[in-house]
């Protein structure tokens, strides 16, 4: 009696699963929007995608082009494929965990070898960038200090460097819309990478607006305000205007990102 008893539990789990499976509606698939190109005035920059959707290849509105290599999952070198220097790295980044520490220039020596000219130092604290050191001809030459409030950076302080002193030279401040940024619209922190020592880009919200003062005296000399239109979920058109305070002048231009759906 008890085999026939613990028997009809059997079916009647079976018999449940499989009309559970049977009635549970397929889960829809994700869709992934991408940065497929980025327009500038009359200049187009297109983006290219592993099958994983991690940038590959990027074309230049100049014909210039170069690849996106990877070494653990990670963004390791720009290289250049257009014939003259094709195969040749002008990026490269060292990374401390997640973190990256270091990002290597390359060019040409005096004795035309392809060689590591300049390079940058990152310097993080709680696991956020707190510091940027530029040095140029093994020499430091600038840096740059971080005030982060929750994901995003507020606060940018340029220091010159004269003999090891850091000199302040300026200070900017950033205001932050509620969107996301397109920064995150492609992995690896490619953006902030590629368009190089804008730190906003490693923000988590679209920047609406920036300004620098000097120091000391923090006078003010320089804003930028961003607006931004998002038409569904494939175009971001920003309007951005900057204008020199000290001069009375102001400059505009408009960038357009463009999105493609990734399954």
């Amino acid at each position: 009696m008890l085999m026939k008893t613990l028997g009809c539990l059997t079916v009647l789990t079976i018999t449940l699963s499989a009309c559970k499976k049977k009635d549970a509606p397929p889960a829809p698939p994700i869709d992934y929007w991408l940065v497929s190109s980025m327009i500038k005035g009359t200049d187009t920059t297109h983006f290219f995608y592993n099958s994983n959707r991690t940038i590959k290849q990027v074309n230049e509105a100049n014909n210039d082009s170069f690849k996106v290599v990877y070494e653990n999952g990670r963004i390791k070198q720009f290289v250049y494929l257009m014939e003259y220097v094709k195969g040749l790295p002008f990026r490269s980044f060292t990374y401390s965990g997640e973190n990256i520490v270091r990002i290597n220039q390359y060019g040409w020596n005096l004795q035309d070898q392809w060689v590591i000219l300049d390079y940058d130092s990152l310097v993080y604290k709680n696991g956020r960038l707190a510091e940027y050191h530029e040095i140029s001809g093994g020499i430091r030459s600038r840096v740059n200090k971080f005030t982060w409030e929750e994901k995003n950076i507020i606060k940018e302080e340029g220091f010159d460097v004269d003999q090891g002193t850091d000199i302040p030279a300026y200070v900017n401040t950033y205001t932050y819309a509620a969107e996301e940024g397109v920064q995150h619209r492609i992995s690896g922190q490619f953006l902030f990478l590629y368009l190089f020592r804008d730190f906003t880009l490693l923000s988590d919200k679209m920047l609406a607006k920036a300004e620098r003062a000097r120091v000391p005296g923090e006078i003010l000399f320089s804003r930028t305000v961003k607006d931004f239109v998002l038409e569904g979920k494939n175009v971001v058109k920003t309007t951005e205007t900057t204008e020199d305070l000290d001069n009375n002048q102001s400059l505009t231009f408009n960038t357009v990102f463009e999105y493609t759906k990734f399954n």
